[in-house]
């Protein structure tokens, strides 16, 4: 894994994608050759009426996990930001998500793809 080269820079897209997070970790983001990622923001919303529940993110880095938060709780009915400064991914990281229970979180992470 090496960090691509950003001063010849051909493209910057902007994405915005939201899931159901599951019991289990789940990558959302692999990041491809020659690629990095910025990811501005991940949110979590607790859909659940009477349960709390938790999110986990984690970046795997060459089969090393770094978790970002490691179950944060989230009230009732309620939103968390996960991530509060950008986050750098580089060509080959994987970005996971991982809830309490399936269909209790929900999250949206927005980042922008650097090629």
């Amino acid at each position: 894994m090496t960090a691509p080269n950003l001063t010849a820079l051909t493209s910057v897209t902007a994405e915005s994608d939201q899931w159901a997070a599951t019991n289990t970790i789940t990558t959302r983001i692999t990041v491809a050759s020659n690629t990095a990622v910025i990811v501005k923001a991940i949110r979590a919303t607790n859909i659940h009426a009477a349960t709390a529940g938790w999110i986990t993110a984690i970046v795997d880095r060459s089969g090393t996990d770094y978790r970002i938060a490691y179950q944060v709780t989230i009230p009732i009915n309620a939103q968390i930001e996960v991530l509060e400064k950008l986050l750098v991914l580089e060509e080959g990281d994987l970005l996971q998500l991982q809830a309490n229970a399936s269909s209790n979180v929900e999250t949206e992470v927005s980042y922008f793809i650097l090629t």
